[in-house]
């Protein structure tokens, strides 16, 4: 496989992937957003993920899917304690199409006040069922591992903290964290890094300015 990494203009990395023998492409952005940055309001980074799928100024939440299932292709993203990743697979003439929703997703949210309450609840309830299931233990042991680091806690987020959420903190989160410095993206498939890069570019020359927030330092991740 032939991987390449290029650093776009306004600040985006872009890798690229290489593999000729596969009939489709998968695309992924990584945003410097995972749980480790919910900082006073746990839960954040995953609410917001979920909120950023409830529309944009172009597309309505059935809109978004339907674009990509009509292709044969899915989309998705989760969160995890670094970063939050936003994916597609698709048929490789149409992985356009892919990059064009991603970009939309990202860059042009609605973030609209009665999905993020609606959204809320949804996640509250999902913390609630999370109680019961045995991959609690892993929430566990990172809370008995890590004492202080931010590592320590659920990527759901804690409850009181999410009953107290606000819209505001939301959109404040994702003005801070969805910059170009905190973005990487991957396209892998039967592509050339030199064809798709000003593709990835115009696409994603929109994207919010802002510098890359890496974690501060701390001590003993154990402390």
């Amino acid at each position: 496989m032939n991987v390449q990494e290029t650093k776009l203009l306004n600040g985006v990395r872009l890798i690229t992937i290489e593999r000729p023998q596969t009939p489709t492409v998968a695309i992924k952005v990584y945003v410097r957003a995972g749980s480790r940055y919910d900082s006073n309001r746990l839960g954040i980074a995953h609410l917001l993920e979920h909120l950023l799928f409830k529309g944009t100024k172009n597309r309505s939440t059935r809109e978004i899917y339907a674009v990509i299932e009509q292709v044969g292709g899915e989309i998705g993203a989760n969160t995890a304690k670094e970063y939050t990743c936003f994916h597609t697979v698709l048929p490789s003439q149409h992985f356009e199409v892919g990059l064009e929703v991603l970009a939309d997703l990202l860059i042009n949210p609605l973030l609209d006040k009665k999905a993020f309450w609606e959204e809320k609840a949804i996640t509250l309830e999902e913390i609630r069922r999370t109680q019961d299931r045995t991959s609690v233990i892993f929430d566990i042991f990172s809370r008995t591992l890590w004492r202080k680091h931010p590592l320590r806690h659920s990527i759901l987020g804690d409850l009181e903290d999410l009953k107290d959420m606000s819209h505001e903190e939301v959109v404040s989160f994702y003005r801070q964290r969805y910059t170009t410095g905190n973005v990487v993206i991957v396209l892998c498939g039967n592509l050339k890094h030199d064809d798709v890069r000003e593709l990835v570019a115009e696409k994603l020359a929109d994207f919010p300015q802002g510098e890359e927030l890496r974690p501060r330092r701390r001590g003993s991740p154990s402390r």
